[in-house]
């Protein structure tokens, strides 16, 4: 069931079962685990060889998926993950405790030397890969750009409510929500604020930002109202706001060419 409205293109989500076809188990999968498991990442890079995952929230988990060899790296308190950027280092996995220490391990999950840095806050959302490096916000509304060196720069943000969704980041744009009834996107460039966007209503996720010609960013509010904005170098345009039927949980995502949105009651909305 498909219908076009206002430029946004609206699709009712069924399930269906089926067989699985021509899918088949790679030998060694599934591989059972124990204990509680998430947070699963590959390596970065093109023909990934580790994936790592968290157990129990504090158990850091690699597997080489060559030699289905499993090491682990014990924590003391709960840990987010983040693949690092493939640089001229050892670092692959950027884990940041919610302790506020921040390390940088090998495949081996040995830690990078320089590593761990503990912060001077705790984590207010998980962290996010930015240019070589990661990015932490704390719960004292301080930004840290980490890089792979170990070199540290933190940067006060203005924020109003409060951050409690990871930032988008696109390129070296950054886009941190600062949750609030009356909540603002917060767009950063390097290291350099650039603009504040005002928002009304209280919305999921962060925003979305894909390049068309120019780059364009997506925000969605919990009960429905879609912003559309031209970003450049000095300025932000809205050019879309248009109000979509249902309540959202999540933000919008995109594909490089179009926005999508996806409502509690199953209707995928695409922007075109």
């Amino acid at each position: 069931d498909m219908q076009l409205e206002d430029s946004n293109l609206k699709m009712n989500l069924t399930v269906m079962t089926r067989k699985a076809g021509q899918l088949r188990n790679i030998p060694g999968f599934p591989k059972e685990l124990k204990g509680k498991n998430g947070q699963l990442v590959a390596q970065k890079g093109n023909n990934p060889q580790y994936i790592f995952w968290v157990e129990d929230e504090k158990i850091i988990k690699s597997m080489n998926v060559s030699s289905m060899e499993i090491t682990e790296k014990k924590m003391n308190s709960k840990v987010s993950l983040c693949p690092a950027v493939q640089g001229t280092g050892e670092g692959t996995l950027w884990a940041v405790t919610e302790e506020g220490a921040v390390y940088l391990l090998k495949n081996t999950l040995k830690e990078v030397s320089h590593f761990p840095i503990l912060l001077k806050s705790h984590p207010a959302t998980a962290p996010v890969a930015y240019g070589e490096g990661i990015a932490v916000i704390t719960v004292d509304d301080t930004m840290h750009i980490i890089s792979q060196t170990g070199d540290t720069t933190p940067i006060s943000l203005s924020i109003q409510g409060s951050v409690q969704a990871a930032p988008e980041v696109f390129q070296d744009i950054l886009a941190i929500y600062d949750k609030g009834f009356s909540g603002n996107i917060l767009l950063l460039k390097g290291t350099e604020q650039m603009q504040q966007v005002p928002v009304l209503g209280l919305a999921y996720g962060s925003p979305s930002i894909m390049n068309k010609g120019e780059n364009y960013m997506a925000f969605l509010t919990q009960a429905g109202i879609l912003k559309i904005w031209k970003l450049t170098e000095i300025s932000v345009e809205e050019i879309v706001t248009t109000k979509l039927n249902g309540v959202f949980f999540t933000n919008v995502v995109n594909n490089g060419n179009y926005f999508f949105a996806l409502s509690e009651q199953g209707m995928l909305i695409v922007n075109c």
